[in-house]
């Protein structure tokens, strides 16, 4: 099957960190995962693989970046679980950072959220500009405010501004709950791998409103075996599982070829008394929908939303 889900080789990222991304990505070693690869396209995708009794072995050569430096007792992954104490877990790892290397400056640190538009992150990105100007005398950026990237401040973004960009240190934060979707589970692999040296994961695990607890312990041990072994050694899924999971990739895959605006306007074309300022508050509204549910609505589920809020617009106009 041909997938938008996976880059082929990643030459900014050290492997480790790469392969801990793509553990989380396909959920490697979850159960079922979420996606598996056919041999030939583990080589395509730059692994070496053996089999071993039903266990897999995956493991990456040095790329040409890495292989002249020290990266002795540099930790290139590490998962961090948050009980409403993020900004704690922010601070105790910038701590580590300007102890460990002491030349870093602001602009080498990146500071992603998971989730989109979302209110609780546009606060704590606040409070954190605030404390880190206030605790470490460095200023910062918020890259969902301005596309200005400077490399004297720490750069604070979501998942919306990230891309194509990449940092020493980025420090990866998520707030809600970690579920199998997809789309998040490419934006994870996405984030993780803007770093060249050390990626952090910090993931809220308040158990009243976010119980991430059995995904953090799967990835602290899986963190922590691709840091020391240097490579990824889970269960081969049966064909079975193989076939189902790459079905309902297939399926969303089909089902995501038609784009949110080309849906939404879809259905206003049905509602020929709608102005173009009403379709563009509807559209704005459905991309802030979609956001909030992490990319998981179906195209019925646009279209019935879409639909309500035309007649919505439609009565008030």
């Amino acid at each position: 099957m041909n997938s938008d889900f996976l880059l082929n080789k990643c030459y900014r990222t050290d492997p480790k960190t790469l392969m801990f991304a793509h553990s989380i990505g396909m959920g490697l070693y979850e159960t079922p995962v979420i996606r598996w690869l056919e041999d030939n396209e583990w080589l395509n995708c730059g692994y070496s693989f053996q089999r071993d009794n039903g266990k897999f072995k995956l493991s990456r050569a040095p790329i040409r970046r890495f292989e002249d430096l020290n990266t002795e007792g540099i930790e290139n992954i590490k998962v961090l679980e948050a009980n409403d104490d993020i900004k704690t877990k922010v601070f105790e790892i910038i701590d580590d950072i300007r102890s460990k290397h002491p030349t870093v400056s602001p602009g080498d640190v990146a500071i992603v959220f998971l989730e989109g538009q979302n209110s609780e992150n546009y606060t704590l990105a606040d409070i954190l500009s605030v404390s880190i100007r206030s605790n470490y005398e460095w200023s910062t950026v918020k890259g969902y405010e301005t596309k200005d990237y400077t490399e004297n401040s720490v750069f604070i973004s979501n998942r919306n501004n990230i891309k194509g960009l990449e940092f020493p240190f980025v420090i990866c934060i998520a707030n809600n709950k970690i579920s199998e979707n997809i789309y998040l589970r490419n934006t994870l692999y996405m984030m993780l791998t803007r770093s060249f040296i050390t990626s952090y994961l910090i993931i809220n695990n308040d158990k009243f409103l976010t119980d991430n607890s059995d995904f953090i312990k799967i990835y602290k041990e899986a963190a922590e075996e691709i840091q020391n072994k240097e490579y990824i050694f889970v269960r081969e899924p049966s064909e079975e599982e193989k076939l189902t999971q790459n079905r309902k990739l297939s399926i969303v895959s089909v089902r995501n070829k038609m784009s949110l605006n080309e849906i939404v306007f879809g259905v206003l074309d049905q509602y020929p008394y709608l102005t173009e300022s009403s379709k563009k508050s509807i559209l704005s509204s459905m991309i802030e929908l979609q956001n909030q549910r992490e990319g998981e609505m179906t195209e019925e589920e646009i279209m019935i939303s879409a639909q309500k809020l035309a007649k919505t617009f439609e009565e008030l106009q």
